[in-house]
């Protein structure tokens, strides 16, 4: 998946705080109540459709049927939502900086930022929930072509920027004082 250069060590690897995959979850697993609500919505709103229309027992199975269908849907929409978290990560290393975003099961954009082109690390932490858990956005500025590198929602941020801040120091060769 990334290629290291020799003598490229890691310092630092981080991802999403595990809040933020679950609120972005939290559709899907308050979608898997729907069938059995919507069961009982009908069951109660008119119980003499079921009986004379389908049967109580082939009722039961059509529901047992379509409820494990929806199951089956949201567990692999899940699936695929804590595929995309797992795999989306920031590694810091002693040469450069390296952002993995899985954009599908099928899709990853790899972005590569020396430590010598980065200018600016800025850590972005809004509300009182992101304070409490220590999660927020992390915003690597460099001089390439592709200015900024974003990670939204990222756990321990001011860490990973004293690291990134750390490494980028060790990169640039001092300057001797003048006399």
């Amino acid at each position: 998946m990334i290629d290291f250069q020799p003598n490229e060590t890691v310092i630092v690897s981080a991802r999403k705080h595990w809040l933020v995959f679950m609120l972005e979850s939290a559709g899907l697993i308050l979608g898997t109540l729907l069938p059995i609500v919507g069961t009982i919505v009908m069951r109660v709103s008119n119980p003499d459709f079921v009986q004379y229309t389908l049967g109580i027992q082939a009722f039961y199975h059509v529901v047992i049927f379509i409820t494990a269908a929806w199951w089956l849907g949201m567990f692999m929409a899940f699936a695929a939502m804590f595929t995309n978290y797992y795999l989306d990560i920031l590694i810091v290393t002693n040469q450069r900086v390296i952002d993995v975003e899985q954009l599908g099961l099928f899709a990853r954009d790899v972005t590569s930022a020396p430590l010598q082109n980065i200018e600016d690390v800025k850590v972005e932490i809004v509300g009182i929930l992101p304070s409490l858990l220590d999660f927020g956005n992390l915003h690597i500025q460099t001089a390439a072509a592709m200015r900024e590198i974003v990670i939204y929602g990222i756990h321990h941020p001011n860490k990973v920027r004293d690291a990134v801040i750390a490494a980028h120091t060790k990169t640039i060769p001092r300057i001797p004082d003048a006399l």
